[in-house]
């Protein structure tokens, strides 16, 4: 769907124009740290802004934020307008170099540290959505509506939304 003869800046054909111009439909953009293209959040917001597309933003995901090559500065970037959705999670006892989706945990509980990214969150006065990104199989033993309600508490103390004995860093 990216123009390579454009350099990545144009989203091209019916697709863009059938999806992107709906109310309806927003992209929402999530780099990955490991990739080979947008890797980092400086990366993927300059990305966005050359798109100039209103249906199109950015995805936070503190996992990729934390593993790889962005930093805090780097918020700085992002802004009410250009983010979309944010994935939280967190990882314990793991070189971030070493970390895999297998080693997320729930936010708060180990040692990305969480609270400048909220902070800036509330900063810009993001109202969007915010979901836990889960992909550690020791998750998949606990019945669904439990890990929702453990889920929904720590994000809810995550974000400064409900006090509780974790603390996010």
């Amino acid at each position: 769907f990216f123009s390579s003869r454009r350099r990545h800046t144009r989203l091209q054909g019916d697709w863009s124009s059938d999806v992107c111009s709906s109310d309806l439909v927003r992209l929402a953009l999530e780099f990955h740290s490991r990739g080979t293209f947008l890797t980092n959040l400086e990366t993927a917001a300059g990305f966005i802004q050359s798109v100039d597309h209103p249906s199109v933003g950015l995805c936070l995901d503190t996992f990729h934020f934390a593993t790889g090559p962005s930093k805090t500065e780097d918020l700085a970037w992002v802004n009410a307008g250009n983010l979309f959705h944010v994935q939280i999670s967190d990882v314990a006892d793991r070189p971030r170099e070493l970390a895999t989706d297998a080693d997320r945990i729930l936010p708060g509980e180990g040692d990305f540290a969480l609270q400048p990214l909220i902070d800036h969150l509330h900063k810009i006065g993001y109202s969007g959505c915010v979901s836990l990104e889960l992909l550690n199989p020791q998750f998949w033993q606990i019945p669904p509506q439990s890990l929702g309600e453990i889920g929904m508490t720590s994000l809810r103390i995550a974000l400064g939304q409900a006090s509780g004995g974790t603390s996010t860093r």
